[in-house]
């Protein structure tokens, strides 16, 4: 008996685009290379799994339908596909398990879904947390996104919490926070405390995840008290309601100290200079084919000056206005160019930077910032 029901195109396609980020390229686990497609008495749920995150987008009908609900498995790449590519108003589902088809038709273009069982399928079980925080998605994913900046590929060799970005999520805001153990920045939103659910997640994970949940009308972050091993996001875009969980990770305590370091420089009484970033990214542009180059910054009462010393290039330097506050001693600072770059290139226009002679980094800030984004930066010893 072939089953059929009518679904716009366009929330097709958000559904889609919700879970596309946790189906994995490849995998030896032939099962994830499928989407979990779950047709109930008046909904349909995607689910889409890579073992460290999932993600499910739940489309709801305002009339059930007559015929039993089932699940079944999908070929993930060819369903995706074939969504994302139409142009339509309407996709046609036609279900045929009895022949272990789903039939997908729009405009006369169609493609035929073979099924498969999901015995052998591997998801994560979606705990209710005991509580949950309301945030801005557009904001969050720019929080995440800044920071995201700092934390190392997954495939670098160097410590694993390089490669995760600490979440702390409490009643009245959030705090996002990465680094590479070089340079580190960190991100917050209302108030939190360090006794509140905090949690590392893969930082390529976490971006990812962000990226799918933008377009949310409202979004909500809850933790599990009992395990705390998952991170979950619920939200609604539209009449799709998606739901993503992440594993999390261990060393909560190791970003709590940099977070912490940070805040305890910030407090004591540095100089701040201000500067243009446009700047400062042009004065050290010529450099951009030396990688390894060091920057060093000499900050006067009302100009930055640059010199850079390198056996292939010979000295270079540049000088930039700039105004200064609490402003005392000519000060000497030495960076790596190119973490200096990405610092700046991460800000806004109009940049500030914090120092003096008796701190081993630099904090940069957006200019006109409420005090809620760092960057640190290690300085290089002479």
């Amino acid at each position: 008996m072939v089953n059929k029901l009518n679904i716009p195109t366009s929330v097709f396609a958000t559904a889609i685009n919700a879970i596309e980020k946790s189906i994995p390229a490849k995998s030896v686990i032939q099962s994830l290379l499928n989407v979990h497609f779950s047709l109930g008495k008046n909904h349909l749920t995607l689910t889409a799994s890579d073992i460290v995150t999932m993600s499910s987008a739940t489309i709801e009908f305002d009339v059930p339908f007559e015929f039993e609900p089932f699940d079944v498995l999908v070929d993930a790449d060819k369903m995706v596909k074939f969504i994302l590519s139409l142009n339509t108003d309407n996709v046609s589902v036609e279900t045929d398990l009895e022949n272990n088809k789903i039939v997908l038709r729009s405009s006369g273009r169609r493609t035929t879904l073979n099924t498969a069982s999901t015995d052998e399928y591997i998801e994560m079980v979606f705990d209710e947390p005991e509580k949950r925080v309301d945030i801005d998605p557009g904001f969050f994913a720019e929080a995440v996104k800044k920071v995201s900046n700092y934390h190392l590929p997954a495939n670098n060799p160097m410590l694993t919490i390089s490669r995760g970005i600490e979440l702390l999520v409490g009643a009245d805001g959030f705090r996002a926070s990465a680094t590479d153990t070089f340079v580190g920045a960190t991100y917050q939103f209302g108030d939190v405390q360090l006794s509140e659910n905090q949690v590392v997640v893969m930082g390529d994970q976490l971006l990812d995840v962000s990226k799918a949940l933008i377009g949310c009308d409202e979004l909500h972050i809850g933790i599990t008290d009992e395990t705390d091993t998952k991170l979950f996001f619920y939200g609604y875009q539209g009449s799709v309601k998606i739901k993503t969980a992440i594993q999390v990770l261990s060393q909560r305590e190791t970003f709590a100290k940099i977070y912490d370091y940070i805040k305890s420089i910030m407090a004591k009484s540095l100089i701040r200079v201000n500067i243009s970033k446009s700047e400062m990214l042009n004065a050290i542009k010529p450099l951009d084919a030396y990688e390894d180059a060091h920057v060093l910054i000499l900050v006067s009462k009302d100009n930055v000056k640059l010199i850079i010393e390198d056996s292939q290039i010979g000295e270079y330097s540049a000088e930039i206005i700039c105004e200064t506050e609490n402003f005392t001693d000519d000060i000497a600072i030495k960076l790596d160019k190119k973490f200096m770059k990405r610092a700046f290139t991460n800000l806004s226009e109009e940049v500030s930077f914090y120092t003096n002679n008796d701190i081993p980094m630099v904090i940069f800030t957006p200019h006109d910032d409420d005090g809620s984004y760092y960057q640190g930066i290690g300085k290089i010893a002479f």
